[in-house]
């Protein structure tokens, strides 16, 4: 199959669909907005940097550039990833088989405003002949704004559990036991929350480190943050890490803390649990459909300092309840999160694509589209 796959080459499932596409023996074209390098792919770039709400126009600009670029390709299938922004202009580009992917703001935050986004959800979802969502609670997003759920597929992009596993030779006797967190130093996340949780627990006596991993824009504003709080001996911030310094850290760690306000579907939770961490996250619908609360993880108000507090303590503090976590959460993540099956799965989708859409199910599934938005 020729696959043109439209998405921005900086999103890291970018460059997970192509190579697995291409080791499968598709022929693929990556189109892309943004201009970040993606080895061993081939890419179209017909945009200067990554395309915002604010640069609405300028993104809409490129539209004639993508046409040309799909035109000259001739896929079998087009896969566009955000639903909002690649997908929405894939729609009004290409009149072949379609796949369109949501991942979360594409949904929850599109472009244009509530009134505008949900027009625009709706006109792609329609013209597709599959959708995609990453989550259970965006397939809900995308039938409240009345996108017929029958044709939705949903199932995350997945980890590579033979890569992320629990350490060979157990976990480390720190006590307390070590928290990771694997989320960008940016405003979404809320790594703040984290930091003042660790501050709350040493004015109470009980010292935890903490290691924070990732860049971002509010970096410095972290690292302040910690030297106000007089946590520096025990909240390292290291920036950006390569693979194998991430992988090592939910290794030798034993509690995994995130307090993101929204989520897609976080793969760094399931990187987490594939490593046979203890998940304390924030009560967002991206976590709440992997964790069972008190059981197999801990779950918290987003910004609740206090409540990350408690959780926190009571994580490391209680090995019995994290040990009886971490061989059902790894379970999960092999049955639902698995990359490997999950890519095969969307490889489906495609092929499923080009047999709708030249087949008496699309006319049927437009004629009853039409019945649910009348």
């Amino acid at each position: 199959m020729r696959i043109a796959l439209i998405s921005h080459t900086h999103f890291y499932w970018t460059g997970l669909y192509a190579r697995y596409f291409i080791t499968q023996g598709h022929d693929v074209r990556v189109i892309s907005f943004s201009e970040e390098p993606l080895e061993g792919v081939p890419v179209d770039y017909i945009g200067r940097g990554t395309p915002s709400r604010r640069k609405a126009l300028h993104y809409f600009a490129g539209v004639p550039a993508l046409r040309s670029r799909l035109q000259e390709f001739a896929p079998d299938v087009a896969f566009a990833t955000y639903v909002s922004s690649n997908g929405l202009l894939t729609a009004l580009c290409h009149s072949g088989p379609l796949v369109v992917s949501a991942h979360g703001s594409d949904v929850l935050a599109g472009p244009g405003g509530a009134w505008a986004s949900a027009r625009m959800i709706r006109f792609t979802c329609r013209r597709a002949d599959v959708v995609h969502a990453v989550s259970q609670h965006l397939v809900d997003a995308l039938v409240g704004l009345r996108v017929p759920a029958d044709p939705i597929h949903c199932f995350p992009i997945g980890v590579d559990a033979d890569w992320f596993v629990p350490p060979a030779e157990g976990r480390s006797d720190d006590i307390p036991p070590r928290v990771v967190c694997t989320r960008h130093q940016e405003s979404v996340y809320a790594n703040e929350t984290i930091v003042e949780s660790l501050a709350l627990l040493r004015a109470e006596g009980l010292d935890v480190r903490a290691t924070l991993i990732g860049g971002g824009a509010l970096l410095a504003e972290r690292r302040a943050q910690a030297r106000e709080l007089g946590l520096e001996d025990l909240v390292e911030l290291p920036g950006h890490q390569p693979p194998e310094h991430v992988r090592r850290a939910l290794q030798t760690a034993s509690v995994y803390v995130s307090a993101s306000t929204s989520d897609g579907a976080s793969s760094s939770l399931l990187e987490a649990m594939a490593c046979g961490l203890f998940p304390v996250v924030s009560a967002i619908p991206a976590n709440v459909g992997w964790i069972e609360n008190g059981a197999t993880g801990l779950l918290f108000e987003p910004g609740d300092t206090r409540g990350l507090a408690d959780a926190l303590r009571r994580a490391v503090l209680d090995a019995d309840l994290r040990a009886s976590a971490d061989a059902r959460n790894r379970a999960l993540v092999l049955r639902e999160g698995n990359l490997t099956l999950n890519l095969a799965r969307m490889e489906a989708l495609l092929v499923r694509a080009t047999e709708l859409h030249r087949g008496p199910a699309r006319r049927n599934r437009r004629v009853s589209e039409r019945r649910v938005s009348s």
